[in-house]
């Protein structure tokens, strides 16, 4: 019997729910390693190679691996060389939604595995202005992923969303359209939380974590940071803002698996200064 779209992903999502621990994207009891999602340094990566030696310094510094934002106009081979020289893991990479739906996710994926990463993390999604149905729009989003994440699930790989701030703050009937998606999406569909952005929504990533659990295999470690606050972007520096509660957030984060925690300091692109002081925060709160 033919399967519609809709048919396959009500099936993956009972036998999601069957099945728990099998797909469950957060072993419980994993080590948490750091590393450095490369867009926090672009400036330096501007060629390849400023790309190469940018690796290197990031490796120098102690990162144990790297979450790609593109790949400097290098092939996956070349990118698997240069990270196996280096003794640099794979944290994953951020792609636009379009490289996970059907038509593309294949490609995308023999790309990945070519260099070894099996994570594939979807970094925006909102409604458009004018869009009449905008829970209609992250549960169709949700869907999308759903079904991604099922095809990726065969070569081993994982999708999954990062959030920003607006999936918080623009209230659809009142429910935060994070809320929307991940009540609607897979549990295979991994949820990346970027903590800095969830705390700057005025929200609290912890109970986040607790509300969907076994989801999180990386999670972005960042600081709340500009206005007027005086926050730098580095790790436990929020100046005079709220911060993130990383105590509170550690425990949480053991308690889910959550397999990477990968830094990203966006205040300044051009220097190492920000991620090397967010290693050493991470390093002296014994997480690396």
């Amino acid at each position: 019997m033919q399967m519609n779209r809709r048919s396959f992903l009500q099936a993956a999502l009972a036998a999601a729910a069957t099945s728990a621990f099998a797909d469950s994207p957060a072993p419980a009891g994993a080590k948490t390693q750091v590393a450095l999602q490369l867009y926090s340094v672009r400036g330096l990566m501007k060629d390849k190679e400023g790309f190469r030696k940018t690796l290197k310094a990031v490796r120098d510094i102690g990162y144990a691996g790297v979450e790609f934002a593109g790949y400097g106009g290098f092939s996956a081979p070349e990118l698997k060389k240069m990270l196996d020289d280096l003794g640099l893991q794979r944290a994953g990479t951020h792609l636009g939604l379009n490289t996970v739906l059907p038509n593309e996710i294949q490609k995308t994926i023999d790309f990945n595995l070519g260099y070894g990463n099996r994570f594939l993390m979807v970094p925006w999604a909102n409604a458009p202005k004018d869009c009449k149905d905008k829970a209609g729009y992250w549960k169709k989003l949700a869907e999308d992923l759903s079904v991604a994440a099922e095809t990726a699930k065969k070569s081993g790989c994982f999708v999954g969303y990062h959030n920003h701030q607006h999936e918080f703050r623009d209230k659809v009937g009142g429910v935060a359209p994070f809320q929307i998606l991940f009540d609607n999406a897979s549990p295979r569909v991994c949820m990346q939380a970027d903590v800095g952005h969830i705390v700057s929504a005025g929200e609290d990533p912890v109970a986040w974590f607790r509300k969907y659990p076994g989801r999180s295999r990386t999670m972005h470690a960042k600081e709340v940071y500009g206005g007027n606050s005086g926050a730098t972007g580095v790790l436990g520096q929020p100046g005079k803002a709220k911060g993130v509660d990383w105590p509170a957030l550690f425990k949480a984060t053991d308690a889910e698996g959550t397999l990477w925690y990968v830094v990203e300091c966006e205040s300044n692109p051009n220097t190492l200064e920000h991620v090397k002081a967010s290693f050493d925060f991470l390093h002296a709160a014994g997480r690396c």
